[in-house]
Formats: structure tokens, sequence, C-alpha cells
């Protein structure tokens, strides 16, 4: 599924919204209205967050990606988002 750009969205109750790997996982998904998947290529992820926390952090990102690999795909969560937006 692509995802454009739709603007401001006026709702007729409250809402909330929340971000990170954790917000769309299985076990919460009666909870939400909406999911919205972001993603990059893992080449990009790691240049974006070397240039933000520096290369002696390396190893451990590389670590947190596989764990992420394997979290999504247990979990499903790309497949059950209402819209993936590639960066």
């Amino acid at each position: 599924m692509a995802a454009t750009p739709g603007g401001w969205r006026c709702l007729s109750r409250p809402s909330w919204s929340s971000e990170g790997v954790g917000t769309a996982r299985a076990s919460v998904a009666h909870l939400l209205a909406y999911s919205v998947w972001v993603e990059a290529a893992e080449p990009v992820r790691l240049r974006r967050v070397l240039e933000r926390d520096g290369a002696a952090l390396e190893p451990r990102w590389r670590e947190w990606f596989e764990a992420e690999r394997k979290w999504f795909a247990e979990d499903r969560t790309r497949e059950r988002a209402d819209v993936v937006v590639t960066t």
C-alpha cells in the first residue's frame, strides 16, 4: 500500500497518537484506530543514525536492527499497517 500526504483532518472525538517500534504491536492492535508504517532501507537508516549518534555506536545499532527484523517478522507489524510510507 502506498501513501500520499493527505493534509490535516479534523476528528470528531478526542484522539491520541504515539510513535515508536512497539506502538503498533499485535498485542495492542485492537486498541488502534489506524497505524502507519514508516520505513527506509537499512543503509539509509544506518547512515542517518550514525550521523546523529556517531560511529562508535555502529555495533549497537546493527544489533538493534537485527532485533527489529525479528520482532517485526514475528509480529507482522508492517503487514497490519493501514498505510506504508517509504522514505
